[in-house]
């Protein structure tokens, strides 16, 4: 069976959601995200495409960050999917992830170094004949964050990075995660994000899962409307892995800061 990694976890995650940087106490950030993807075909253990995937998911979710204290932001995600694998289809709440995120250093050039610790919680019935759609256990993540305000040589904008430790539950294998956004300023109003996710399997797998390994890739544009309101608009593709459904499709988010 494929492991379609894409429906475990946090999904689209925190795409450019959960960075380095805290929130400042009592300020709040909610970004509301429909992303609509499909994959005909699966990659191989070798990595090469082939048909018969099945695969479709649309999903509405929900992230909420705040600023307990300034160096300490807590963090939530509450997600609704549709979901189609295998001709075996699920439709309602997926997952609840809940975490939160601290400052360890702070630079002077604006460099900061945090960590964060979330647990993602199923809210899918587990179904022994499909357990893809749900393994019915929380994962575990742990990260380590960096941000840097600064762009990549000539180029203008901000970096931000994640390295994770996710502990899978069950007999599903545990992960590790790479996590790259690099933002680039238009204008005052205009946002490019370009991010990348990279996945591997480690440790012991049993049946039905197996080891795989992901690297999708997200390009979007974000357009501040007004001040604290933003729209993203974006476009998410599978770019190369192994045992995993190959994924295409779009996105839109809108972010509202309090």
């Amino acid at each position: 069976m494929l492991a379609a990694s894409a429906l475990f976890g946090v999904g689209l995650s925190q795409h450019a959601e959960a960075g380095a940087w805290p929130r400042a106490k009592d300020e709040t950030l909610l970004i509301s995200t429909l992303a609509i993807t499909g994959a005909p075909n699966r990659l191989t253990a070798s990595g090469r495409p082939r048909g018969g995937a099945g695969f479709e998911k649309t999903e509405l979710a929900a992230y909420l960050e705040t600023g307990w204290r300034d160096s300490t932001t807590l963090i939530g995600r509450l997600a609704w999917q549709d979901t189609i694998s295998g001709g075996d289809r699920q439709r309602g709440f997926s997952g609840l992830d809940l975490g939160a995120r601290t400052r360890l250093w702070q630079f002077e050039s604006g460099t900061v170094i945090s960590a964060q610790a979330t647990i993602l919680l199923p809210l899918r019935e587990h179904r022994p004949g499909n357990p893809l759609l749900s393994s019915g256990h929380a994962d575990y993540d742990l990260r380590l964050l960096q941000g840097e305000p600064e762009g990549i040589l000539w180029l203008p904008g901000f970096t931000d990075s994640q390295l994770a430790y996710r502990h899978r539950g069950g007999k599903a294998p545990d992960e590790i995660r790479f996590d790259l956004t690099y933002g680039i300023p238009l204008s005052d109003d205009w946002l490019v994000l370009l991010q990348g996710e990279t996945t591997v399997t480690v440790g012991k797998a049993e049946a039905p899962f197996s080891h795989y390994r992901s690297q999708k890739g997200i390009a979007s544009l974000r357009w501040t409307f007004a001040p604290g309101r933003h729209v993203q608009l974006g476009a998410i593709q599978t770019l190369s892995g192994a045992e995993i459904v190959r994924e295409s499709g779009a996105l839109v988010s809108f972010w509202a800061e309090f």
